[in-house]
């Protein structure tokens, strides 16, 4: 089973983001993106390429079929496979979070620039409610940077 994810970027109130599929717990995530991806540089990177099988494997798609077929750890994307994947950008994180659960989601990692940190969420519709009745989206986020 997986853990799915959204790694997001956030720029003012506009957030890019992208798909994750495999070992999305943070334990696992958090730990990989804050010493691999912490930079805006980085980060647009990252998500500039579409959906992610897995954020960090040796694996390519053709390993399940010829196990010597293995590559520096790096993500493995679906456009790898010809999937036409993108990023997707909204406006505001309730929306935002809202399209990621909505597609299966149980974490969601932003980045905010301004602050240069990560801020993990896990996904469930007592978050969105909660959001939904604040309608602070940017104050949430700047109270959740401060905690």
């Amino acid at each position: 089973m997986s853990t799915r994810s959204a790694i997001i970027y956030q720029n003012d109130n506009i957030f890019h983001g992208v798909y994750c599929h495999m070992d999305g717990y943070p334990s696992h995530q958090l730990p990989i993106l804050k010493e691999h991806y912490n930079d805006v540089y980085s980060i647009r990177n990252l998500l500039s390429k579409g959906d992610i099988s897995q954020l960090r494997t040796i694996m390519t798609w053709d390993y399940y079929h010829d196990k010597t077929k293995t590559r520096k750890l790096q993500p493995l994307y679906y456009n790898e496979r010809g999937e036409k994947t993108k990023q997707t950008i909204t406006t505001g994180l309730l929306n935002c979070l809202e399209n990621y659960y909505n597609c299966g989601c149980e974490y969601a990692y932003i980045f905010i620039p301004t602050a240069k940190k990560w801020i993990d969420y896990k996904l469930s519709n007592k978050l969105l409610e909660c959001f939904k009745r604040s309608k602070l989206d940017q104050d949430i986020i700047s109270r959740c940077i401060h905690l």
